[in-house]
């Protein structure tokens, strides 16, 4: 990604911070990795073949792209 700074960078829109996030510490990123690994433990144990390979690899991909669990409440009285 390029960025261009002119001397009215914030007319129009947002400064040049706005453009980049922050780095993420060690700690942020092994949270992260045992939440991922955590999700994909509890996809994997719902599966009726939990103890493949294949399954495992799948429910990553399956994570990695953003699948979500969503819980269907039914709120009719």
């Amino acid at each position: 990604m390029a960025a261009y700074v002119g001397e009215k960078h914030d007319i129009g829109g947002v400064g040049i911070a706005a453009l980049f996030l922050p780095i993420r510490t060690p700690e942020q990123i092994k949270a992260e990795a045992e939440a991922r690994a955590k999700a994909i433990d509890a996809m994997v144990a719902t599966c009726p073949y939990p103890g493949s390979d294949s399954t495992r690899i799948d429910c990553a991909a399956l994570y990695d792209a953003g699948y979500a669990k969503f819980e269907i409440v039914d709120e009719q009285p």
